[in-house]
């Protein structure tokens, strides 16, 4: 039988191995995105671009439908293996979009509805969150129909990521804060006060004659957050007239003093910006705890001139920063609790 002072010697043996663990570098990607990671098959509806091009991480490479197809749209992924998901990222440009969501938890081909959804604009990102359904704990297989539950003249989707958590945005409600710059280059309601809320309709867009920009949120009444990771949506609307430009990414613990990520080397990270990429995953690598803000940066001093300078209206358009934390524990974590377990009861 253990004994109260085995418990302890236990609890103390965790807690060593957690103050000890390497911390990770940031990186690009997100680890809980399992889209892409099983067998994808599908069809590409009546008239559109291709299912595949859902994953890309391009929205301006966007699924175009016309409202006329009488096939709509699918993207089905199958693994061997049960794989659990939580929740669902859609994008939609320009038209609005709704689907079905189903799912194979036998194995042998059969899929039932999960749910339904409606995008709520056109021009918008819309998270799913599937896990209070007991189905959603372990499925051989996912399928994706997109239609018109919109009523547009046609519909349109961007981008789809699938997560094994009920991801959330913890940016949301938070207080855009800039280096200068001004409401968006295109479209209606475009606004410098709108990084988080999720509408890619509103977006900032940085000054040509700076040396520095960045563009991030600050969270309201010293309100904390634990981050993982984060998304940032640039230049989806404006056809890569203004482009992708590297940027590092900073946190403030306290609201005032601002700290860079590191890469794996010990480096300043940089997220190499492709072009033909809209979307930019960021992992942290672990879980950053009490983060009081984030933004993301630019310098000549880097390298990396966050700015167009041959487009006298400047560059750099950022719509949105989407943060999100990790599933609790954290898969690392279990595995160092469990071993700590072990440790216990090997000492008993």
């Amino acid at each position: 039988m253990c004994t109260r002072s085995a418990f302890a010697r236990g609890a103390a043996v965790i807690a060593a191995i957690l103050l000890v663990t390497t911390v990770q570098a940031a990186s690009l990607g997100n680890p809980f995105n399992i889209a892409g990671t099983g067998t994808v098959t599908g069809n590409s509806g009546g008239g559109g671009t291709s299912y595949l091009n859902w994953t890309d991480e391009n929205i301006r490479g966007s699924h175009f439908e016309p409202a006329s197809s009488t096939e709509y749209p699918t993207r089905e992924e199958r693994w061997e293996t049960k794989q659990p998901i939580g929740s669902f990222l859609f994008d939609a440009t320009d038209r609005c979009f709704g689907g079905d969501i189903l799912v194979d938890i036998t194995g042998n081909g059969s899929y039932e509805l999960l749910t339904r959804f409606v995008m709520d604009s056109c021009d918008s990102s819309k998270l799913v969150d599937v896990s209070a359904d007991p189905r959603s704990a372990g499925v051989y297989g996912v399928k994706v129909v997109i239609n018109n539950a919109c009523g547009e003249n046609h519909f349109q989707i961007g981008e789809m990521a699938m997560f094994t958590f009920p991801l959330t945005n913890l940016a949301l409600g938070a207080t855009t804060v800039a280096s200068g710059g001004s409401g968006g280059h295109s479209g209606s309601g475009s606004s410098i006060g709108s990084l988080t809320d999720m509408d890619l309709n509103t977006r900032w867009r940085a000054d040509n004659n700076d040396e520095v920009n960045w563009i991030g949120f600050t969270m309201p009444d010293e309100q904390t957050i634990d981050v993982r990771g984060i998304r940032v949506s640039s230049g989806s609307r404006d056809h890569g007239g203004y482009g992708w430009h590297n940027y590092a990414v900073q946190v403030t613990y306290d609201g005032d003093e601002w700290e860079f990520l590191l890469d794996a080397a010990g480096d300043i990270f940089l997220a190499n910006a492709n072009p033909n990429t809209s979307v930019n995953w960021v992992d942290f690598g672990q879980t950053l705890t009490g983060v009081r803000g984030i933004r993301i940066y630019g310098s000549d001093e880097l390298g990396n001139n966050p700015v167009n300078l041959s487009n006298p209206d400047g560059g750099w358009i950022v719509e949105e920063i989407l943060a999100y934390g990790a599933p609790i524990p954290e898969p690392a974590t279990m595995s160092l609790l469990v071993l700590g377990g072990l440790a216990l009861w090997r000492r008993r």
